[in-house]
């Protein structure tokens, strides 16, 4: 299997020898420590590649309006290191008034308002620590609303990012419940 152009690591080195004149092409196997050495350098290589990536938009986003603030929610994209919000008094990412929050690498962020019936719209994308960025997820809109009044929390997004770890080799695994971009090659 071919990844992004890095093929996998052969079992088998072919080597040609010259003797009395004549060629000879002989398939010799790797030694098993030097193979995990090129097959451990190939998923480095990889790695690097992935984390270069555009990362993939979060999704299912949800803003609902709490006791004087906004609780903001999402999935978190498989491929992500943190998550942005991007907040505004109206629907428009050109609002000269649009705010921009780090949230690292939660699922939700909640917008401490301070006041009742202050409607904000919100966005939220994914970014990696080499800079590149999803597209915004967005808008959706939610209204401060008094102490008193009462509001069921919304159930929380889906997971996607589970990291699990091979104790045999301290190798942590993402594993990714939902992958739109999985598979990329």
């Amino acid at each position: 299997m071919k990844t992004r152009g890095t093929g996998e690591v052969p079992h088998e080195r072919t080597i040609k020898l010259i003797i009395k004149g004549e060629t000879h092409i002989v398939n010799v196997p790797l030694d098993p420590q030097e193979r995990r050495l090129f097959v451990d350098l190939r998923e480095e290589l990889l790695h690097l590649r992935q984390r270069q990536a555009i990362p993939d938009a979060p999704t299912n986003l949800k803003a609902t309006g709490q006791a004087f603030q906004n609780l903001i929610q999402w999935t978190r994209s498989s491929d992500a290191d943190y998550y942005e919000v991007l907040h505004a008094p109206t629907p428009s990412l050109l609002d000269p008034l649009l705010q921009t929050t780090d949230v690292g690498n939660s699922a939700l962020w909640v917008d401490r308002i301070g006041n009742t019936g202050i409607k904000k719209f919100y966005w939220v994308r994914a970014r990696k620590r080499t800079g590149a960025t999803s597209l915004e997820v967005g808008p959706v809109n939610a209204t401060t609303v008094a102490s008193a009044t009462g509001v069921t929390p919304p159930t929380p997004p889906p997971a996607s990012n589970i990291l699990v770890l091979d104790k045999a080799t301290g190798r942590v695994i993402p594993y990714t419940l939902t992958n739109p971009r999985s598979f990329r090659n």
